[in-house]
């Protein structure tokens, strides 16, 4: 007898690889179209004592972003070094008015380290979901 995995009903994609961030950084992106809510995952690894770092979710009628908009409400509190290294962080956009939704983080002042995840999560189409993980592994135990 098998289970569902969470793996299964959603969709995980590499939003921003992580790196050293230079200014505003665009996540790649993802198309809406049959899911009801995305999730973007925000890892921040070690900040220069001066940097500080913002996050919002932009979103778009055009996968290559050529007009994007804000999503009100949808953005992170200033993430400041003293307290802000070594954490996860999310932004949780629940039917976003547009088609294509990214996360867009910018570092200000001195070196971050960062990168993000997107789920997009609540399938509602009829077109099964692809998987962008690599790798899926489901262990049933007693």
């Amino acid at each position: 007898m098998g289970h569902q995995s969470p793996g299964e009903s959603m969709a995980v994609l590499l939003e921003i690889a992580p790196a050293s961030l230079t200014g505003a950084t665009n996540g790649v992106g993802v198309d809406m179209n049959g899911w009801d809510g995305v999730l973007f995952l925000v890892h921040v690894g070690a900040m220069t004592a001066t940097a500080t770092l913002d996050g919002k979710v932009q979103s778009d009628s055009v996968s290559n972003f050529a007009t994007p908009a804000d999503i009100a409400g949808a953005a992170l509190t200033q993430i400041l070094a003293a307290a802000g290294g070594g954490k996860t962080y999310a932004i949780d956009v629940w039917r976003p008015g547009e088609r294509y939704a990214r996360l867009v983080l910018t570092q200000a002042t001195a070196a971050v380290i960062a990168g993000a995840t997107s789920v997009r999560y609540r399938r509602t189409g009829r077109t099964p979901p692809t998987q962008t993980l690599t790798e899926l592994i489901k262990v049933l135990a007693n």
